[in-house]
């Protein structure tokens, strides 16, 4: 083996320099880590992250912001990063009074401007400034960018007792996505929700799924609408946005251009073929498909298909024959009983399909043998505002032209790409002695081929009117005429009248109401909204939307009732009956709050009936009743009790379901903490019930740089074929190659959930007036997180029942401790650990339970000598429902003694030794585990610290010695004899520079020699 001479990667000097002026104002905080780590066993990888913040002035009236965060940079022959959509975090910005220049990642938001609102996450460039003249102000802008998202809208109807999660989709229908954190606004019946594990939902940015907490209960009522942006790599796409904006006291005048548009150059790779598709396919999307069949020589790490003719088509089957002439494939879901080929189950590291034959003509799978083709876009939009503002009231005008192309590889369609639209609004206040009233009226016109960035009406303004979604390429006229009065104080009288019609198909009349009185402690309110639509003169509809509350505050105790409904008659009049889209509920309810230093409650009791359409008449189909209680019974220094809980009965009618039985759910959680003792016991539990889906996932283990993965493979039964029961976590950095992610294959099995967590800590020094109990400290927690088949059952109380699991994760953690401060001779702890999972995967249920008595002893016979003696009982066991390699039952009883010795202050060696015995229950393996070794560690008490240990191993096994229970047992190394080193040396350069030097070696008794070694530099300032 030859070894290179090293090239010298970091020369670092320190000079003395004159102060820069330039940078005396200047406050920067933050580090910089490079390192590179190479071996016999792997190939070099680099290891880097950047994090910087910096502020203060750079002249007198210039001043700067930045914050660069960078875990992930390239090293290169530079030393710099070649790009920025790299950096996890980049943001820099110069300013003074009137200018700005920001770079980097950029959260843009645009809602001033009528017709081209819009939100992105951009990589580029922002220059803005503001000329001030006596009276008035100009404002101009220019941005340059990288989009790094698309948006999307996606609506959905609850589940009823469905927490989640909810699958968020592509534009195209994209299964798997990446949403970009912090993009999405959510909203349940027109209501904006917040995020947070105490708030109204969680999101997984990287599965792209929504689950909401116990706070909000998800119903087979409940309307969810779901904006983001999500990651998109197809095109690389540029955006362009400048303007301008004039104001004075009365007028006022903004011009914006807005261009967002994909570059051709693909990174699907187009192929001349594929280019074609496009090119014919215009703007119709369930075109835009093309075979993917590339033909490819044999690799045992990639499933490859063989092609047969059947003699009426050639279909595709799964192969691992080299002789074969092979294909790789890419599948597209295509929905149900729209592909010829479905999903099999194999156990192979990645996904296989099987050819299904038609039936009677109807074909019998969900995926076809073709990819997706998502055409690159243009989208222009220039828009302007005006506003003159008179004397208790303002005019203004909202002018858009918009060019919109779908499909930049086509021409076909180009005609429609350009649209219009305009809004004239006005507005003026009245204000007399005991009268205050607002008139409104507007005007917006939007011409059948404009095109709409991001949503411009109210979330709901599609159900409001009953169409379809708030524009369906038609031209559209909206009239909107509102008339507000409040009279003395008391007394609120709204009236709107809402106008919209769609050329030649819809038209529509909506009036809405408010009546409001509050006086003294007492408050009536009314809401009512009635629409008049028709469409095409042959579907007609009424519908009527009303709420009534009345509250009356007595003393500290605040009571309401309220009454409110939905009643929308979709009627054929061809055919004389309603549609499938007719709907009536009602609801009545009451509530209760009561609020005061120490106690909160806030209840609510409510009813509700649902009718739909059978056999074109409404009849009822649910009744439902409900109880949420909100309360927080305890509130003080050493005591808190919050208790939270939703109750939902829903009774189905048996009219219309005759075996639907009626099905119960609860929601909830309690929180408690109480201090006792003098605060010597401190008592923590939590407690939560939920209903929801699990998803079963699928997934596959994919190589990446050496180093740099988590798992490990070996190939146990010598086929060449990467099979998923071979990959397990890696014991040492040089095999860990691979990662495992999932695919967009999941399925979700209704669930019954809960959460129990439950901690103490025990001090008796602070109750029990004896010094010596200040020794003796207890910590104990548990915690368990389940989720069960739901089958029938309306909630699932206990969190230790083992019946129906789908996945669990429990954990026990006992710390009895003695003498925990050095200064004693004796010091010992006592550990209880058990950890308990179940993980419902796509290969069945895998189950692995872990039990871990430990004792440690410390003893300082004299002030430089410490023996210490490490005493574990362990028993790991692991079940698989597929997989007869992954059942074991391993008992460890493993005996640890040590002795260390302070030779200086700055010098100490550490001898040890170590015996285990392991046994695997299920099998003959049986593992004798003597270790010999020691420990040294030098510093100058300044700069230096080198750490050495090196450890000798006699491993003596019994049983099969290659298996993945030789490899748990052996903790990764081999039969026989076995020696471990390292050493680790850190260096302080300067007051700004740390190198780390790291290196690992291995060897078995018949196998080479691993050796790996890492250089780390850290600049902090």
């Amino acid at each position: 083996m030859r070894i290179n001479k090293p090239v010298k990667l970091y020369e670092i000097t320190e000079k003395v320099k004159k102060n820069n002026e330039f940078f005396l104002n200047l406050t920067s905080s933050g580090t910089l880590i490079r390192g590179i780590t190479f071996g016999t066993n792997q190939s070099a990888s680099v290891q880097s992250s950047l994090d910087l913040e910096l502020s203060g002035h750079l002249s007198k009236d210039v001043m700067i912001k930045a914050a660069i965060s960078d875990h992930n940079i390239p090293i290169q022959a530079d030393g710099y990063t070649q790009r920025l959509d790299e950096f996890d975090k980049f943001y820099i910005e110069l300013y003074n009074k009137n200018s700005y220049l920001r770079a980097g990642h950029l959260d843009l938001i645009q809602e001033q401007n009528y017709f081209a609102n819009f939100s992105r996450k951009i990589t580029g460039m922002k220059i803005g400034t503001r000329i001030k003249l006596t009276n008035s102000f100009t404002d101009l802008y220019a941005l340059g960018s990288l989009s790094r998202g698309e948006f999307n809208r996606m609506k959905f109807t609850g589940i009823e007792g469905n927490q989640g999660p909810y699958k968020l989709k592509g534009k195209q229908g994209e299964l798997f996505i990446i949403v970009l954190s912090g993009s999405e606004k959510v909203y349940m019946n027109g209501a904006l929700l917040k995020r947070g594990e105490d708030q109204d939902y969680t999101i997984n940015y990287n599965m792209g799924e929504l689950t909401f907490t116990s706070k909000t209960y998800i119903s087979s009522n409940s309307r969810i609408v779901v904006e983001y942006i999500y990651n998109t790599t197809t095109y690389t796409r540029f955006l362009l946005y400048t303007g301008g904006k004039y104001q004075s006291e009365r007028f006022t005048f903004s011009a914006n251009i807005f261009s967002e548009n994909d570059t051709k150059a693909s990174n699907q790779e187009l192929t001349d073929k594929q280019k074609e598709v496009l090119c014919e396919a215009g703007n119709e999307i369930d075109r835009m498909y093309a075979p993917n069949a590339v033909l490819t020589e044999y690799d045992p790490n990639k499933i490859l298909y063989k092609k047969i003719n059947t003699g009426q088509e050639l279909i595709y089957q799964y192969s691992t024959d080299s002789s074969e002439e092979l294909y790789t494939l890419s599948f597209t879901y295509m929905g149900a009983n729209k592909g010829n080929y479905k999903i099999v189950s194999l156990p192979v590291n990645g996904r296989v399909y099987e050819y299904i034959p038609p039936i009677d003509g109807i074909l019998q799978g969900e995926y076809e043998p073709v990819t997706q083709l998502i055409p690159p876009q243009k989208t222009q939009i220039v828009s302007t505002h005006a506003e003159y503002r008179f004397n208790k009231g303002n005019l203004g005008v909202n002018l858009a032209l918009s060019d919109h192309d779908e499909n930049t590889f086509s021409s076909i369609g180009n005609g429609k790409n350009k649209g219009f639209a305009s809004k004239i609004y006005l507005n003026k206040n009245m204000d007399k002695k005991y009268w205050k009233s607002n008139f409104n009226l507007s005007h917006i016109f939007i011409q059948k081929n404009f095109h709409i960035l991001e949503r411009i009406n109210q979330v709901e303004f599609d159900r409001d009117f009953n169409i379809s979604q708030e524009f369906n390429g038609i031209n559209q006229n909206q009239l909107s005429l509102g008339w507000q009065n409040i009279l003395y104080e008391k007394w609120k009288l709204n009236y709107t009248l809402n106008y919209l019609e769609e050329e030649n198909f819809y038209k529509g009349y909506k009036n809405d109401i408010h009546l409001g009185y509050a006086i003294n402690n007492t408050a009536i309110s009314t809401n009512v909204s009635y629409l008049y639509s028709k469409q095409q003169d042959s579907i007609h509809s009424n519908f009527i939307k009303h709420i009534s509350e009345v509250n009356q505050q007595i003393g500290k105790v605040k009571v309401g009732i309220g009454l409110k409904g939905e009643t929308n008659k979709v009627k054929n009049n061809l055919l004389s009956k309603y549609t499938s889209s007719s709907f009536n509920w009602n609801e009545i309810y009451a509530t209760l709050l009561t609020d005061s230093a120490k106690i909160f409650t806030q209840l609510k009791i409510y009813a509700r009936t649902d009718d739909s359409v059978r056999i074109s008449k409404l009849k009822n189909f649910t009744t439902s009743y409900g109880t949420i209680i909100n309360n927080q019974l305890i509130q003080s220094q050493n005591h808190n009790l919050n208790i939270d809980f939703h109750y939902r009965k829903v009774h189905y009618s048996k009219a219309i379901y005759t075996n639907q039985k009626d099905e119960n759910y609860l929601l909830g959680s309690i929180h408690w903490n109480k201090m006792l003792l003098k605060s010597g016991l401190a008592l923590n539990s939590e407690y939560e019930l939920s209903s929801g889906q699990e998803a079963q996932r699928e997934f596959k283990y994919v190589k990446v740089t050496d180093g740099k993965g988590i798992y490990k493979w070996t190939d146990y039964n010598g086929n060449g074929i990467e099979e998923i029961d071979e990959f397990e976590v890696a014991e040492f950095s040089d095999q860990a190659q691979y990662i495992r992610v999932y695919t967009d294959n999941v399925n979700y099995l209704k669930s019954n959930n809960n959460k129990l967590l439950f901690t103490i800590h025990v001090h008796p020094s602070r109750f029990l007036n004896s010094d010596w109990w200040k020794r003796i400290t207890l910590q104990s927690a548990f915690q368990s997180i389940s989720s069960y088949k739901k089958k029938n059952k309306t909630v699932e109380l206990n969190p230790f029942s083992n019946k129906d699991i789908l996945t669990q994760t429990q954990n026990i953690t006992t710390n009895l401790s003695f003498n925990r401060i050095s200064v004693h001779k004796w010091t010992g702890a006592f550990q209880f650990m058990e950890n308990n999972s179940t993980q419902f995967i796509f290969t069945g249920k895998d189950k692995r339970n872990s039990v871990n008595f430990q004792t440690l002893v410390n003893y300082k016979p004299w002030d430089l000598w410490i023996f210490s003696l490490q005493n574990n009982f362990i028993t790991d066991k692991s079940r698989s429902q597929l997989f007869v390699t992954k059942r074991f039952t391993i008992e460890t009883t493993a005996f640890h003694p040590s002795l260390t010795y302070e030779i200086q202050k700055n010098i100490s060696l550490r001898a040890l030794l170590k015996y285990q015995h392991k046994k695997n229950k299920l099998g003959n393996e049986r593992l004798e585990w003597r270790q010999a070794g020691f420990e040294c560690h030098w510093n100058d008490e300044k700069r230096t610290s080198l750490t050495g240990t090196f450890s000798y191993i006699k491993n003596e096994l019994k049983g099969n010695n290659f298996s993945l229970i030789s490899s748990q047992m052996m903790e990764g190394l081999l039969s026989g004899k076995n020696m471990i080193w390292k050493a680790y040396l850190q260096r302080e350069l300067s007051s700004v520079f740390t190198l780390n030097i790291i290196y690992d070696g291995r060897k078995s008794e018949d196998s080479k020699t691993i050796h790996t070694g890492s250089v780390q530099i850290k600049a902090s300032f």
